[in-house]
């Protein structure tokens, strides 16, 4: 999920790389971003706090002060979302116009967020089949909703599934944007790009406010098209960052950064709580897209920090918290079902903050060692598998024999 640093030059308002194509370290990937990592560690960790009430036994917020703005903490779900759109766009246009270069993507992609997601839905089966008390977990046509990455649509249909399957539909939606976006990045120009994005942010408000009557609040929320503008708030700023526009982005970040937070703080703190006929239907309508616009601009802040705030958001815990964020979100749900149970069944008037903790340390082990022993050893295929090189006719001078060589060389693209 993270990618090592290396010196990549990106020439400005292009998707093509200047170096010289015999240097392989300079084509490996894009140049590590650590801030993000940070960020990607406060999105999981504000998931985490939206869900410890729920998933742990005290929805009324009676047991615990801290837990009370909770409900509103799922703007780190739309963090990811934005970051997701970023990353995937500069990977995506690191890569364009080099051989193989949408398989190279889909591959990676596949062997990042595959595997861990049978394995949880295997051993969420396992649950169901074979441990007391979790019976909702019964093998069923929702894990085959789950499985095929439409879950999301499943509850926009029917309404929310077990928790420890519905928790997938931000997966799906991720999904469903990767079986798309590429194609558009490989295959069009820039100008159309950033004129596509454009009209989807724009068009995204309009979109739920006509849905909404029809949908909820539930369906706009999970719906991808009803999600299209975080996701391309995070693909614009990835089009703007490797462009002429750059500096003008960076002075509009350092302005901008404060109300930005400012404004994910009020959504957090009110609490505005997402998917839920308490939220004010003007949220529901254009919040959303405030959200997206505020988490696009913390997420150019966190690209190139200053140095107080690098000092912080690249620290090692942060950092490390960011390197197995897939994993903390993948188990969060059942590994909290879990804990709840054994306390029901072993101290029931055990307080939230106990639970809580005691959650946070199963949750840290599991994540950790599913990323070491089963993650990580998959991942190191993904420059296992490379593109045929494309057929090229014979030079017949200089500039043709360089661009035979350019089309010959292997050029791996690390994924996020």
């Amino acid at each position: 999920m993270h990618r090592r640093a290396s010196p990549s030059r990106v020439r400005a308002g292009t998707g093509s790389d200047p170096t010289p194509i015999g240097n392989r370290a300079e084509h490996r990937s894009p140049p590590h971003l650590p801030g993000l990592d940070g960020l990607r560690a406060i999105a999981v960790l504000l998931v985490l706090y939206n869900h410890a009430p729920q998933l742990l036994g005290d929805n009324d917020g009676s047991d615990g002060w801290f837990f009370r703005g909770s409900p509103g903490a799922w703007i780190g779900v739309d963090i990811f979302f934005v970051l997701s759109g970023f990353l995937i766009t500069n990977l995506l246009l690191h890569g364009s116009g080099r051989p193989g270069a949408l398989g190279r993507f889909w591959w990676r992609r596949a062997l990042r967020i595959f595997p861990l997601a049978l394995l949880y839905l295997a051993v969420a089966a396992a649950f169901g089949q074979f441990v007391p008390g979790f019976a909702h977990l019964g093998i069923g046509t929702d894990y085959a909703w789950a499985a095929s990455y439409l879950i999301n649509l499943h509850i926009a249909l029917h309404g929310w599934t077990a928790a420890a399957l519905g928790i997938l539909w931000s997966l799906a939606i991720e999904e469903q944007f990767y079986c798309v976006w590429p194609l558009a990045v490989l295959r069009c120009g820039k100008r159309t790009l950033v004129t596509a994005l454009i009209a989807l942010l724009a068009a995204t408000p309009l979109l739920r406010a006509w849905l909404l009557p029809s949908i909820g609040p539930t369906g706009i929320y999970v719906l991808t098209c009803c999600r299209f503008d975080t996701l391309a708030a995070g693909a614009l700023l990835a089009m703007l960052w490797r462009s002429p526009a750059q500096p003008l982005l960076q002075r509009a970040t350092a302005w901008l950064t404060l109300p930005a937070i400012a404004w994910l703080a009020w959504v957090v703190f009110a609490p505005v709580p997402a998917a839920s006929p308490l939220a004010p239907p003007w949220f529901l309508v254009v919040g959303y897209s405030g959200v997206a616009a505020a988490a696009a601009v913390v997420c150019a802040m966190a690209i190139a920090p200053p140095a107080w705030l690098h000092r912080w958001l690249c620290h090692r815990w942060l950092a490390a918290i960011g390197r197995i964020s897939y994993g903390l979100y993948v188990w969060h749900v059942l590994t909290a079902e879990a804990v709840a149970h054994t306390f029901a069944r072993l101290w029931p008037s055990a307080g939230l903050p106990l639970r809580a903790f005691t959650w946070l340390g199963v949750l840290f082990l599991t994540a950790t060692l599913s990323y070491r022993l089963y993650e990580a050893p998959l991942l190191r295929w993904k420059d296992r598998v490379t593109p045929r090189p494309l057929p090229t006719p014979k030079p017949s001078g200089a500039p043709a024999k360089a661009a035979a060589k350019a089309l010959l060389v292997d050029d791996p693209v690390h994924s996020e």
